[in-house]
């Protein structure tokens, strides 16, 4: 059976696009879950935080999420006697990440924030 390459082409911007939002979030790490646990708990659930920073009284705890995926030119169409790149999209890498910065106050997550296009919604 031989198979279109527009359907191919379509059915791996597909699988390669769904693979993405299942990579994005890593899992249930929704950051407001953990508003008023302590930073322990947060650790222990996040894991050592990409880094610590501190401010008077508050701790910034930061997670930092990468990101990678190599999108592959398009498939070309060849009829007879002519082969044309299929609207003519190169092959390239696209990198994303995602910042999760969590404020802890008297041991206790107080509010948190994300930056970066790999971020969940």
């Amino acid at each position: 059976m031989i198979i279109d390459p527009m359907k191919r082409f379509l059915a791996a911007s597909a699988v390669l696009a769904l693979g993405a939002c299942a990579a994005a979030d890593g899992g249930d790490k929704s950051p407001g879950k953990y508003a008023g646990t302590a930073e322990q708990a947060l650790i222990a659930a996040w894991g050592p935080p990409s880094s610590i920073e501190e401010a008077g009284d508050t701790r910034y705890l930061s997670y930092r999420q990468h990101r990678a995926f190599y999108i592959p030119a398009a498939t070309p169409i060849c009829p007879p006697g002519e082969c044309v790149p299929l609207g003519g999209a190169k092959s390239f890498m696209l990198n994303e990440s995602c910042t999760t910065t969590f404020a802890v106050e008297d041991g206790k997550v107080k509010s948190w924030r994300r930056d970066g296009k790999a971020c969940a919604a």
